[in-house]
């Protein structure tokens, strides 16, 4: 058996932004996975909550909008930790649980910062994405970051679908296309 490797060529999806080839292949792949799930004629936004942290929008006939991109949550803490003198790293274990949103130390006021903070950035992405609807949209929710953070990023009091293996799920959709004859 031979390697083979995707490109943006293998992915089937109509992308309409400025320069659609430097598009992030992560990001067409959620949207390609997304397309697969989400209700017919319904548009829908993916969060990915990763080393970036992404918003995309995908219209309601399957079409990667473009959306954007921000400093994932773990991204977020380490340049504190770096960019200062006496800020902590903290680990991955900040985003399983949600912490005070009044941390009483330091490891607890970073921990909220992170915390809150990206879940205050999706929701604000989210509901400036889906004003530019005509129709709500579902929300989507995936990464490394996501499962912690799940119950609440979403649309109004609509939870995020959380899916944790959607860039896998488009690695997969896209390799059997390129595999059929």
């Amino acid at each position: 058996s031979r390697l083979e490797t995707l490109t943006r060529g293998d992915i089937a999806i109509e992308v309409d932004v400025k320069e659609p080839a430097r598009v992030g292949i992560d990001r067409l792949l959620t949207a390609l996975a997304v397309n697969c799930v989400r209700p017919s004629q319904r548009p829908a936004i993916v969060v990915d909550m990763g080393t970036a942290m992404t918003v995309n929008l995908i219209s309601e006939d399957g079409v990667f909008q473009g959306g954007a991109i921000l400093a994932g949550p773990m991204t977020a803490l380490g340049a504190l930790h770096t960019a200062t003198s006496s800020l902590p790293m903290l680990g991955p274990e900040v985003f399983e649980s949600p912490p005070p949103a009044v941390g009483k130390s330091t490891n607890e006021a970073m921990a909220s910062g992170a915390y809150w903070g990206a879940i205050g950035a999706a929701r604000q992405l989210i509901e400036r994405m889906a004003a530019t609807c005509t129709q709500s949209p579902e929300v989507y929710l995936t990464g490394g970051a996501a499962r912690g953070l799940a119950a609440h990023v979403g649309l109004g009091d609509r939870p995020a679908r959380h899916l944790p293996q959607l860039v896998l799920s488009g690695i997969r959709l896209a390799a059997d296309g390129k595999l059929q004859p």
